[in-house]
Parts: structure tokens; C-alpha cells; sequence
């Protein structure tokens, strides 16, 4: 399916890979929304406003090794960047067993009721220190939640606003709150309807 064209939306891939199981890939999507900007400006952005407590829940072992941002306009190409491993795009733990399907869930909410104005990611490799009965420890959710938090402040500030984009409506609306659950997940793919 090819992507929408969504007037001043950027599609911005966090690409996974860990040191230790080299097969091992996940890949997390947000979007941001900026009139006449350009990839490399979003992912300057995201560079200077990204922290490591963001994926708290892995080992600093797992790492975003590059950030795609494709522009929504059905005609520009991808710009795909490497963040050199440094620590904001690594895990902040110490590297240890992971609950390797299991997730963390920060849930993205709009102004809009449905599930074409709601998202998601899945941050992978979870840690088996910060989970206690499938329950993510309260220290750890509080320090995601405050990053998440204050990187979508940060990047609000910056003139990016984040977005949940509706690939079936061709649509983005600005996210006003979002929220990191407690218990750990695994992704399951959505039935698309017709």
C-alpha cells in the first residue's frame, strides 16, 4: 500500500538494531507536521530533542541506528540518517536478559475520538529488571512518561508539531496527550477493512 499524501506531515521511521542478536530489527513510526520544512530540518529536531530515558526500557546495547523521515507529498524521497549510536539514541539500561516480544506502549491521543486518531508505538526489547509481573516498575514509566512528555513540549516549541496521521483518511491531527502504560505488550497487526 502506497503512503498517503498528507500536506506538511513527515513520516519519521526509528530503525532498531541490537549489538547482541544482530537478525533482531524493530522499527517505530511517529509523525510531526511543519509547513515548508525539509527532512533534514525534522531530523535535526528530533537529534537535539530525543533523550535516552525515551527508551528506558531496553539496555544501552540496543540502539536507533537510523532515523528515515519521508516527507507525506507524494513526490519527495526519504532521507535516511544515521544517529551514531550515541547515548539519546540507546537504550538506558544495563545490558542484561530482555523480554525480547515483549513491548512498551506509549499511547497517542488527538483532540478526535476513533481509532484513525489514535497511535502508537511499541519501544522494543524490554528489560527484565523493570518488569515485575508483567507490570513495568513505577520509576520507569515515570521517567518514560516525563521524556516522552518533554520531547513532545520540546518539539511542539521548535515548531514540529506531533501528529497521529490516518493513512486511511489522508488525514493528521495534532496530539494532545499521550500516555505510557504499565503492562508490557506485544504487537499484533490490524486487520485493515476494505
Amino acid at each position: 500500500m502506497p503512503l498517503p499524501v498528507i500536506a506538511n506531515v513527515y513520516r519519521c521511521a526509528f530503525e532498531w538494531v541490537n549489538d547482541n542478536q544482530t537478525s533482531w530489527r524493530a522499527t517505530n513510526v511517529i509523525h510531526v507536521s511543519k509547513s515548508g520544512s525539509t527532512p533534514a530540518a525534522v531530523y535535526t529536531a528530533l537529534d537535539t530533542n530525543v533523550t535516552a530515558n525515551m527508551w528506558r526500557q531496553t539496555g544501552t546495547d540496543s540502539h536507533i541506528r537510523y532515523v528515515v523521515i519521508t516527507p507525506l507529498d507524494g513526490s519527495s524521497v526519504s532521507l535516511s540518517t544515521a544517529t551514531g549510536n550515541t547515548a539519546k539514541w540507546s537504550g538506558a539500561l544495563t545490558p542484561g536478559d530482555m523480554i525480547s516480544q515483549g513491548c512498551e506502549i506509549v499511547k497517542f491521543k488527538t483532540a478526535k475520538r476513533g481509532r484513525n486518531y489514535r497511535g502508537r508505538v511499541y519501544l522494543p526489547w524490554i528489560g527484565e529488571s523493570t518488569v515485575a509481573n508483567n507490570v513495568i516498575t513505577a520509576g520507569n514509566v515515570t521517567l518514560s512518561q516525563t521524556a516522552w512528555g518533554a520531547f513532545f513540549t520540546a518539539m511542539v516549541a521548535a515548531g514540529f508539531q506531533p501528529v497521529v496521521a490516518s493513512y486511511a483518511l489522508s488525514t493528521a491531527e495534532a496530539i494532545t496527550a499521550l500516555e505510557v502504560e504499565t503492562n508490557i505488550a506485544t504487537q499484533r497487526k490490524r486487520n485493515r477493512r476494505p
